[in-house]
């Protein structure tokens, strides 16, 4: 089927080859939610190391963590993908190789064909960058960064857009098993309320916790404008 991207489910596939136990199936998520744990700790180092420890131990104890690392579901993946290619990003600007262009593409590469999200963060990294080349197209070592990139590109773009081209070629078939179309799911409860409950729960509490989320979001944005001031360019990609 060409609803959901293919490498999740074959992993799955492969794993329940080598037995018929539920937490081989669990196993791929929790490795995953494990990682970001590590390599947010890895980025947030970057601040500095009370930074890291905090929001790594906020985040393995956070609601969506716990429950999608869990889960036999690619959600776990895909965060560590956008913690992870926001690392290798940073580390693709800093040095420049063609090696540390490949490593950020292919990790947005894999995350894209383990789940559709993944294309919304590297658009907003995409446009990171767009905006950094605005500022920095008079440097030669970034153009020559800039240059090894988009070699890297056209070498790890050919398969997302493949399989982005069979998904859409069968849209109208497979849209029917989706929420697009399903008549299973709840009642829509409109855009105001839905938007608010994603924002809480994407800062790690429960749908309705609005005056958390609003402290959490409160205290991010001093978080931020620290970083501002200490690495532009980390906190242009975090935000």
């Amino acid at each position: 089927e060409v609803t959901h991207p293919p490498l999740y489910h074959w992993l799955l596939s492969g794993l329940g080859l080598l037995g018929e136990g539920e937490w081989l199936l669990r196993l791929p998520a929790l490795v995953a939610s494990l990682a970001t744990v590590a390599v947010l700790w890895l980025l947030l180092r970057r601040v500095s190391r009370p930074a890291a420890l905090l929001g790594a131990g906020l985040l393995a104890v956070a609601a969506p963590s716990v429950q999608f690392g869990s889960e036999a579901t690619p959600y776990a993946v895909t965060a560590l993908v956008a913690v992870g290619s926001t690392e290798l990003l940073l580390r693709a600007l800093e040095s420049g190789t063609a090696r540390a262009w490949r490593l950020w593409l292919g990790c947005l590469a894999v995350g894209f064909l383990c789940h559709y999200t993944t294309a919304l963060f590297a658009l907003a990294q995409v446009t990171t960058l767009g905006v950094l080349a605005l500022f920095r197209y008079r440097s030669t070592r970034w153009l020559g960064a800039l240059h090894r990139g988009l070699g890297a590109a056209m070498v790890m773009a050919p398969l997302p857009l493949a399989w982005s081209f069979v998904h859409f070629a069968w849209f109208d078939p497979v849209a029917l098993d989706t929420r697009l179309f399903a008549d299973t799911y709840p009642r829509d409860p409109g855009l105001v309320s839905f938007g608010l409950d994603f924002l809480a729960i994407s800062v790690g509490v429960g749908p309705g916790q609005l005056a958390s989320a609003g402290a959490l979001l409160c205290l991010a944005g001093l978080e931020l404008a620290t970083l501002s001031r200490a690495d532009r360019l980390t906190s242009l990609l975090w935000m």
